[in-house]
């Protein structure tokens, strides 16, 4: 018999987490499998709102149980830990993450579950889809920006993101690890975490049919947030380089200087991409100012600066929302 809990992460979304929740109680477990499997929620908002949801739940007869908790230190790194330690207490052997934002496709557990089976992986990552509130701009769409897809099933040899994953928690137990929550509010901790793995020589897997549907609101759908996801994404390769080459003052100036050759290389391909297209934004510009983006984060990072992506207002009562 295997333990299984799928992760919930949270934070002021309950109508979307409402929806989530209906869809994880469609999922199948392959036939003849052995397993129990139970649904975590974690709620990062300071108020609790998420337990309105997971309580109106308890009402109806629900193929996998669901319970919530609530992590009170702000930030998702916080929360990923959180899931580490309820998953160790409760003897669970896999932990699967999936975000508040998102909807599974039919078949996405069992297909996670039968690629970890059949590789032995430490960790197995699906496909993330993006699905817009409003049709995006032409070239945003032809680029596939907000997206993350695995095309084959396979082997993988870079690390991946927290929003669709299976991990064997035995592994991440075996070595000790946990997400870093100095990056709580910058972003890039699950990177590091599997980046880590990496390190231990673990195997890593794809599932091209493990899918998810990533709703994105019309404020992500813009240039200026893909260009600050970007910078932060950038911070968080110069992080693993610093990482790989041991630390230390030079590790830094080295992230430091690959990435001004990014801001070179990138915003001067950007310039030119832009002036043939006539000043008209394209996938290809954007590509380009991707690698500009990157850059940037890299020399922040060796600047010593952070880039916030997850930055939070500070609560106060008249502004702090009600459940």
């Amino acid at each position: 018999m295997s333990f299984l809990v799928i992760c919930i992460p949270t934070y002021q979304r309950n109508e979307e987490l409402t929806e989530l929740l209906a869809a994880l109680q469609e999922q199948a477990i392959p036939a003849g499998v052995e397993m129990r499997v139970r649904i975590l929620v974690i709620d990062n908002n300071p108020d609790g709102r998420a337990k309105s949801v997971t309580d109106a739940l308890q009402k109806e007869e629900l193929a996998y149980p669901v319970h919530y908790v609530r992590e009170s230190e702000p930030g998702v790194a916080h929360v990923r830990n959180r899931a580490l330690t309820e998953a160790s207490q409760a003897g669970d052997d896999f932990l699967v993450f999936i975000d508040d934002d998102e909807l599974p496709a039919e078949h996405w557990l069992a297909t996670l579950w039968q690629r970890q089976v059949a590789t032995g992986a430490a960790v197995v990552f699906g496909t993330v889809e993006a699905l817009y509130e409003s049709a995006p701009p032409d070239w945003m769409k032809a680029g596939d920006f907000h997206s993350k897809p695995v095309l084959t099933d396979g082997l993988r040899a870079k690390p991946g993101a927290t929003d669709n994953c299976l991990i064997d928690l035995a592994v991440v137990r075996g070595h000790g690890l946990s997400f870093d929550t100095s990056l709580s509010l910058v972003g890039g901790e699950d990177t590091l975490f599997f980046d880590a793995l990496l390190r231990q020589d673990e195997i890593f897997a794809d599932a091209a049919g493990a899918k998810t549907f990533e709703r994105i609101p019309d404020g992500r759908a813009t240039l200026d947030w893909l260009l600050t996801r970007w910078r932060r994404t950038g911070m968080t390769d110069a992080l693993m380089i610093h990482g790989r080459r041991g630390g230390g003052v030079l590790a830094r100036v080295l992230a430091g200087g690959e990435g001004v050759l990014r801001i070179l290389i990138g915003g001067g391909l950007a310039a030119l991409v832009w002036t043939v297209k006539g000043g008209r934004m394209s996938a290809a510009c954007a590509r380009r100012l991707y690698t500009f983006q990157r850059g940037r984060g890299m020399v922040d990072f060796a600047l010593g600066r952070l880039v916030l992506e997850y930055d939070r207002p500070v609560a106060t009562p008249e502004s702090q929302p009600q459940a």
